[in-house]
């Protein structure tokens, strides 16, 4: 017989116990490890999102945070307020306004304090001053920077010189500066000789007697003249060769049209009227604005002839009558967007289906891709602009006939209009968007709002 004996505590294996406490402190291990990657991962989403917080403050552009800095640094905290004052790129974009009371500090000394603090960064100098009575105290101060001068905003009554350098005793040179922008306070003359900008671009000049002004013109890709002569203005394009932009608001002074004006590079032209158009070539010119188009069609169409250009864009602003629009467009054939805006209280609604007709049917303004109403005052065919458009945003009837892809009307006024009609061309309209026209409506009535939006 054979016996079975029962194993002791002495015959167990010792160190089955370590085995067992070791496998359970692993598996506390690896379920905290499984936690840890759960947390890490949720610590990464949360990291994520509030990295992509864009506080409001960080979207504004310089020239604002600074000046918000500059009116509101005392109600801050110190620490804010430290920060600011220690933070030179803060200080580049300066705005001065005019002084309006006697408690203001004088604003001399504020463009000093915040030049001082600017160090060698780029400037941007928007200081809207009386330079008259201040001209002896501002200019010398920024004369120190004029070397890292971008833009310079002044606002001047009569004229003024610039500071010489003590040494040479020329004109402190502006080497950096590429936009001048000069508003009178009131229409005025006087001598403005600028000292030697070799990278000016941009010039914008308000209300000035230009008589004596002196900029290097030929340098300039981009000029506005506002209220000036349509005599200096002519005078002045003849020394503006290299032009790309060109915005004008002359004063008709009827001179004898004598000689034509060149501008072999200009793309795009704003002009008040169509009496300086008689005097121009522009060969390279895509893009046209005539703010208040009473009369002057034929003008438009003796340039556009001359000058062998192809118009890719035309804003119209308060038009006169239909037959003038008529003439106009006939002459752009190329264009490609059109813009009406302001008034046109003399077209009538009969008027706009003749003059909507042929471009439904694409025999006017065949290129045409883009349509704008922007701030109409008169009466617009709602229901005939839809129709035009349900044609128009077909596929091409010819191969010379492009569909348009874009309409936008935009009209702020309260005054919206005959509900049932405008109800009915909205359906139309919201009709093309369904088929994929690119339609923009802004209204002011809150009921035209709310009905395009159902």
């Amino acid at each position: 017989m054979q016996l079975v004996t029962t194993p002791t505590t002495t015959d167990v294996d010792p160190n089955a116990k370590l085995r067992t406490d070791l496998a359970q402190i692993r598996a506390k291990i690896a379920a905290l490890e499984s936690q840890l990657v759960a947390l890490r991962e949720e610590e990464r989403r949360v990291s994520t999102a509030l990295d992509s917080i864009v506080y409001p403050i960080l979207t504004l552009p310089l020239d604002i945070t600074s000046e918000i800095f500059t009116h509101y640094l005392d109600p801050v905290c110190s620490q804010w307020r430290s920060i600011a004052l220690a933070s030179p790129g803060l200080w580049p974009a300066l705005h001065t306004g005019k002084p309006t009371g006697s408690s203001l500090i004088n604003p001399v000394d504020i463009l000093r304090s915040r030049l001082a603090r600017v160090g060698g960064l780029p400037l941007w100098i928007d200081t809207l001053l009386h330079l008259a009575s201040q001209s002896h105290a501002i200019l010398p101060v920024l004369a120190p920077y004029f070397p890292q001068l971008l833009n310079l905003s002044l606002e001047v009554e009569g004229g003024f010189d610039f500071p010489c350098d003590p040494s040479s005793g020329e004109p402190v040179s502006l080497p950096s500066l590429t936009e001048l922008d000069l508003r009178a306070v009131r229409w005025s003359h006087g001598r403005i000789v600028l000292p030697p900008a070799p990278h000016l671009r941009e010039a914008s000049l308000h209300e000035l007697g230009l008589g004596e002004m002196s900029l290097p013109w030929n340098q300039l890709t981009t000029l506005t003249l506002h209220n000036q002569s349509m005599r200096r203005c002519r005078s002045i394009l003849r020394e503006t060769p290299n032009l790309t932009k060109l915005h004008v608001t002359a004063h008709t002074d009827m001179e004898v049209l004598s000689n034509i004006v060149r501008l072999d590079r200009l793309r795009a032209l704003t002009v008040n009227g169509t009496y300086l158009l008689l005097s121009l070539v522009t060969p390279a010119l895509e893009s046209l604005e005539i703010q208040d188009f009473h009369f002057g069609a034929s003008a438009v169409e003796r340039m556009i002839i001359r000058s062998s250009c192809t118009i890719r864009s035309l804003h119209l602003h308060s038009c006169a009558t239909s037959s003038e629009i008529e003439t106009v467009l006939t002459a752009v054939p190329t264009l490609r967007a059109l813009v009406f805006s302001g008034s046109i209280a003399d077209v009538s609604g009969g008027d706009w289906e003749l003059l909507l007709y042929p471009i439904a049917v694409g025999t006017l303004l065949p290129a045409m891709e883009s349509l704008e109403f922007r701030d109409i005052d008169g009466e617009i065919p709602n229901q005939c602009i839809a129709r035009m458009l349900s044609v128009r945003g077909q596929a091409e009837q010819y191969e010379w006939v492009r569909r348009i892809k874009s309409f936008k009307y935009i009209q702020s006024k309260e005054d919206g209009g005959d509900k049932g009609r405008i109800g009915r061309a909205l359906a139309d309209l919201a009709a093309l968007r369904a088929q994929g026209m690119e339609i923009e409506l802004e209204w002011g009535p809150k009921w035209l709002k709310d009905l395009w939006a159902a």
